[in-house]
Formats: structure tokens, sequence, C-alpha cells
């Protein structure tokens, strides 16, 4: 009696290329809709102060808003991949996966970010 033996292919490597490439793309936009949506937000909580410690507040905001959006295009960029290449998984499940995890992480990071910058301004 043989024991059937499943043989996966060579990973190559443009194989989840396309997949990661799209992950990334709604991920920078889920996280681009977040930060439109923050601006306002950040409009109606800073209404009562200083413009210049207001703009200081959102500048330090934006910046690091844009360093999480980097990094959390980069990480979902490399997760799809793994999970395609190693564990092969269909690059549909790998990229869902990455983007439903990743965009809420990185959207709590950057209201999170919005807090210290309020704090390093010494806004209430």
């Amino acid at each position: 009696m043989e024991i059937p033996v499943q043989i996966h292919p060579i990973p190559t490597e443009k194989q989840g290329q396309r997949p990661a490439f799209i992950a990334t793309l709604v991920t920078e936009g889920a996280l681009f809709g977040f930060c439109v949506f923050a601006i306002f937000g950040q409009l109606l909580a800073l209404n009562g102060v200083s413009e210049s410690t207001a703009m200081k507040a959102m500048i330090l905001w934006l910046v690091g808003h844009l360093f999480l959006q980097i990094v959390a295009g980069c990480l979902v960029y490399k997760i799809v991949q793994v999970t395609v290449r190693k564990y092969h998984w269909s690059g549909f499940l790998s990229a869902s996966i990455a983007v439903l995890t990743m965009a809420p992480l990185a959207s709590c990071a950057s209201f999170m970010v919005i807090l210290i910058a309020f704090l390093i301004m010494g806004i209430k």
C-alpha cells in the first residue's frame, strides 16, 4: 500500500507578487481613508487651541502616520509573500487576512500617535 505524497511546487521569485501588491494597495488606501477621517476629527478636536500649536501637533501626527503607513505596507507585502510561498496559501486568502489584520492595527497605532502628539504639544 502506497502512502500518497503531496508535492508542492517549488516557490519561484514571482510567486505571490501580484496578491502582495494588491494587498499593499488596499491597505494603503484604507489607511489613507483613515488619514482623511482623522484630519477632520483633529480639526474638530483642536478647535480651541492656538493655530501654531495645533499645526505642530497635526504635522507631528502626519509624520508618524506616514511612517506607520510605509511600515504597514511593507509588512503586508512581506506577509502575503511568505504565506503564499512558504505555507502555500491561496493569494486571495493571504491578501484578505493581511489586509484585515494590518489596516485596523495601523489605524489604532495612528490614533495612538494622535494622542501622543497632543500630549507632546501640551494639548488637554
